[in-house]
């Protein structure tokens, strides 16, 4: 190579004598001093997020309206829940696979025709299927909202759900509900469902292969009607509007739903699930393993019931599960991930419904260290009476509560469904509200109180997949008794495990 051209040489000059003049002593010396010199700054207190409690009125029809008015930018969301969804289905299976045809056209247009439609509006339909819920979310310009709920009650009363789009959605579904025992995260997801509820809970029903294949378009259709003429309205709106403003357009989308119920007189509704109240697991093997021959990690999942949805210990169950397993920086993770290296991640789930709630604590990890896993696990369950957390793990549990609260507050969408889902359940509206100001008022103590009442931690129940040829002997070895073993396959399709 030659010597470089002058520009390049001038640079490199420039660049060592630099570095000469910033490694002097006298200058390293006199930036470190002004440095300790100067103070620390100042983090002031985060100010309080205000949740906003919406404004609630009635339609002519008696819908509740949920409206929360935020002028910032010229747009509105609207949730419509039509009901509970899969946990009020007489046919879930068949109403699973016919939501995923909501946008695939309707009586009067093909889905392109519907979508164009949609998209002159500058909006966006979908439809949102889930055990709990079955809501229709919109999002509309403000001032384009009569038109868009058009579109939407369009698609929602008079689906075309055209045959071919359902043999094509058909195929798939069942070909993913097949295949679920080879992938070891959703058969664990299945495992602790059928472990936990089993199958005369409404909680424990799985639409698996069997019934997916006797899904035909008239099923489908027999089930998406019996949502719409079972299910009980509500509606939140989130955005630039007024009641005034909004009032015309929901009156005339409620209408319709009136209307089309009227025209459909045959229609027999469903059994009401009103008020709703979803009993306790019943008492079944406290450890089970599930077998999946070949893979290296298992999943271990630790179920405690506790105490369902509008308790007023549910702040403190929420920050307990947080400082426990649901973040990075949680006891568990500590325990499991940063000191041990056995998993990348320790969660901690908290799922209430009304009558009952479940706290899950979940990892995967190598199979060979599954008993010490749940050992680890177990002990710190039990510690968590006699140690509540401190102080710094309940700040850094509330700051948790509040990067989700302000994750909810950023966009109409977020907070329209964070209040739909608890106006579904027939919470009052000013439910969320009130979580967020009760987390931020409990202490330590009131969580050691929590764990003590409410954490029933030498009933839990220990659901393990992985593979039994290894997970079994270390599991003997370690004194950790097996009520039940299932295969995979059985547990996909729904054979009851085998007591041992």
């Amino acid at each position: 190579m030659g010597a470089p051209s002058w520009p390049i040489a001038l640079i490199r000059v420039g660049f060592l004598s630099l570095l000469a003049l910033l490694s002097s002593p006298g200058l390293a010396q006199s930036a470190s001093a002004q440095q300790l010199a100067e103070p620390l700054p100042v983090v002031a207190q985060p100010a309080p997020l205000a949740v906003p409690v919406p404004q609630r009125f009635s339609l002519s029809d008696g819908t509740p309206v949920w409206l929360v008015t935020r002028p910032d930018l010229p747009l509105i969301h609207l949730s419509l829940t039509i009901g509970h969804g899969l946990l009020a289905a007489p046919d879930p299976a068949s109403l699973a696979l016919g939501s995923t045809l909501f946008d695939e056209g309707t009586s009067t247009r093909d889905a392109l025709a519907w979508s164009d439609a949609v998209d002159a509006e500058g909006a966006e339909i979908s439809l949102l299927l889930t055990a709990g819920a079955a809501r229709v979310e919109v999002d509309s310009l403000a001032g384009h909202q009569a038109r868009t709920l058009d579109l939407a009650m369009e698609a929602l009363l008079h689906p075309a759900l055209p045959r071919r789009a359902l043999r094509r959605a058909r195929h798939a579904a069942v070909i993913d509900a097949r295949d679920a025992w080879i992938a070891p995260a959703r058969l664990h997801d299945l495992a602790v469902q059928r472990t936990l509820y089993g199958p005369g809970h409404p909680l424990g029903r799985v639409v698996g292969a069997p019934e997916l294949r006797r899904v035909t378009r008239g099923r489908a259709m027999r089930a998406w009607q019996a949502m719409l003429i079972g299910g009980r309205p509500a509606l939140v709106v989130v955005g630039d509007t007024t009641m005034a403003a909004i009032r015309p357009a929901l009156e005339q989308a409620m209408g319709k739903l009136g209307e089309w119920k009227a025209s459909h007189p045959t229609l027999v509704p469903p059994p009401s699930l009103e008020p709703m109240n979803l009993p306790p697991p019943a008492a079944g093997p406290r450890h089970v393993l599930v077998d999946q021959p070949g893979v290296q990690r298992a999943f271990v999942s630790v179920l405690l019931p506790v105490p369902g949805l509008g308790d007023p210990d549910q702040p403190a169950l929420d920050l307990l599960s947080r400082a426990l397993a649901a973040e990075f920086d949680s006891r568990l993770s500590h325990a499991l991930r940063e000191e041990r290296g056995w998993t990348y991640a320790v969660t901690g789930t908290l799922r209430l419904w009304p009558g009952h709630g479940v706290l899950e604590v979940r990892c995967a990890v190598d199979a060979r260290v599954t008993p010490a896993a749940m050992v680890l696990i177990d002990r710190e369950l039990h510690e968590l009476v006699a140690k509540p957390p401190t102080g710094v793990e309940l700040a850094r549990a509330k700051a948790a509560v509040r990067r989700d609260v302000a994750s909810f507050l950023l966009s109409d969408r977020a907070l329209a469904g964070t209040l739909a889902a608890r106006q579904g359940w027939g919470l009052p509206p000013q439910a969320a509200a009130a979580e967020a100001a009760a987390a931020a008022q409990v202490t330590a103590a009131q969580i050691g109180d929590v764990a003590a009442r409410d954490l029933p931690v030498d009933g839990a129940i220990w659901v393990i997949t992985g593979d039994r040829r290894t997970i079994e002997p270390l599991l003997d070895a370690a004194g950790i008794p097996l009520d039940a073993i299932r295969s995979g396959r059985s547990v996909v399709d729904g054979i009851p495990p085998l007591a041992l």
